[in-house]
């Protein structure tokens, strides 16, 4: 790696309300889930520029207040002897942050160190038990900070939950670092809520809901296979005219542009793999809940949307993306271990495996970057030069056969695609890109 092989080291004593040990919510279910599926702990996070004036007693002023405040940042778990889990809450600890210096000497690009940086996180599986889910670096160069690394296991927090804690920290007193109190759910409360009464009517209903779909999903077989070593491949795609065109739509059926992308992704899906009715487990970020809007922890959990796609217009797609969105809200809230029990006795009755294996997750922060309104078809058509794509690499095992990502942007429709190769060659993941955008145009502008 660049620049210093052993970085000096920060600790940093931090203190909290709150500890004991408990059940997993849900959600933290979920993601354990994946990871046991995949066989890597999951990220969140990246390299963020510093001001030139910040010390680094700024930054660990910063790294002590989100400790003391957010009891998933000082959460791990505890494992006993049969696989099971429980999360673990301490009042406190000590975090080391990692401080690395660009050199000078060979003009080493802080940048250039803090993407190493950040890369070796992210392909460092996180200790659960024994390690706290953030991970901090800072990346100075003669002497005056230039970057921070934060990453965080995805365990613990989610995409929101990342959003969350960030306005908080903006509600921090430079000086003193105080702040109002947080009045979110932790996750230990969360968790004891789950067990009650009126949970199990709720995750009653998710289940019924999911083994409704398992018991009408098809046996499907894709055309588009080619198994490829290693099995998984990214595709990164941007699309200027494929968001104005999705925010057309939804100016244009009065919708906003969540549910218009997802019967997009359907669409495009069933028409190259073939496979009618499709299925999409869409993640939902569970924040409507009372005490959750502002929570930091991860929430999110996936739902199943079904769509009959095969000789529907995308409208008729559409209208079913809209009540799909609603009923995920319902069936996304549940236990996740349940949800794969029923799932086995659904097999064993059916004979056969069930496959809900593709997953769509809409990243984008609700309200940050959405202005809609019905676009003329020749401005849309202009934009269509501007897009790109380029493919960042294979993947070993992961825990679903298809991905698309739609991540957050201004200017475009940026989305990652994924599959396995033994679904969805990389002819047919590019071909499923692009369908995704011409689905868009065609809608926005026929």
């Amino acid at each position: 790696m660049p620049g210093t092989s052993v970085p000096a080291t920060i600790s940093v004593p931090f203190s909290g309300e709150g500890s004991g040990i408990g059940e997993l919510t849900w959600g933290q279910r979920e993601i354990l889930r994946a990871v046991r599926l995949s066989g890597h702990s999951i990220f969140l996070g990246g390299v963020t520029p510093l001001p030139e004036s910040w010390t680094v007693d700024d930054v660990v002023l910063r790294v002590r207040f989100l400790m003391r405040r957010h009891q998933s940042l000082r959460t791990r778990l505890v494992r006993d002897s049969r696989g099971g889990a429980k999360q673990v809450l301490s009042a406190s600890g000590e975090l080391v942050i990692e401080l690395y210096d660009a050199s000078e000497e060979e003009d080493e690009d802080p940048r250039t160190l803090a993407d190493a940086v950040n890369s070796r996180y992210g392909q460092t599986d996180f200790d659960e038990e024994h390690e706290w889910p953030v991970r901090v670096a800072v990346v100075r160069r003669s002497g005056v900070l230039r970057y921070a690394v934060f990453v965080y296991n995805h365990l613990m927090i989610d995409g929101m939950g990342l959003a969350a804690l960030l306005s908080d920290l903006a509600t921090m007193d430079p000086v003193t670092g105080d702040a109002p109190p947080v009045t979110a759910l932790q996750p230990l409360e969360l968790a004891a809520r789950q067990s009650t009464a009126a949970a199990r009517r709720q995750r009653e209903a998710a289940l019924r809901h999911w083994e409704a779909i398992a018991r009408a999903v098809p046996c499907r077989q894709s055309t588009v296979a080619d198994p490829q070593d290693p099995p998984y491949r990214e595709l990164c795609y941007r699309s200027p005219a494929g968001l104005l065109a999705t925010r057309s739509i939804a100016a244009r059926r009065g919708t906003d542009t969540g549910p218009v992308l997802l019967a997009a992704c359907a669409v495009a899906l069933g028409r190259v793999t073939g496979i009618s009715p499709v299925v999409l487990l869409s993640v939902v970020n569970n924040r409507f809940r009372p005490g959750l809007a502002n929570a930091v922890m991860q929430l999110a959990q996936r739902a199943p949307c079904l769509f009959e796609v095969e000789g529907r217009s995308f409208e008729q797609v559409l209208a079913q993306a809209r009540r799909a969105s609603l009923q995920a809200g319902v069936s996304s809230y549940l236990d996740p271990d349940e949800c794969d029990r029923m799932l086995e006795r659904v097999e064993r009755e059916r004979g056969e495996r069930v496959d809900l294996s593709c997953f769509y997750n809409d990243r984008r922060v609700p309200g940050t970057s959405e202005t809609n309104r019905v676009a003329d078809p020749e401005e849309i058509s202009r934009l269509l030069p501007g897009t790109s794509s380029s493919w960042r690499g294979r993947l070993g095992t992961q825990d679903n056969e298809f991905f698309l990502h739609i991540n957050d942007s201004p200017d475009a429709l940026d989305f990652l695609i994924c599959a396995d190769s033994r679904f969805l060659g990389p002819a047919g993941l590019e071909r499923c890109a692009r369908e995704f955008e011409a689905v868009l145009i065609r809608a926005a502008t026929t």
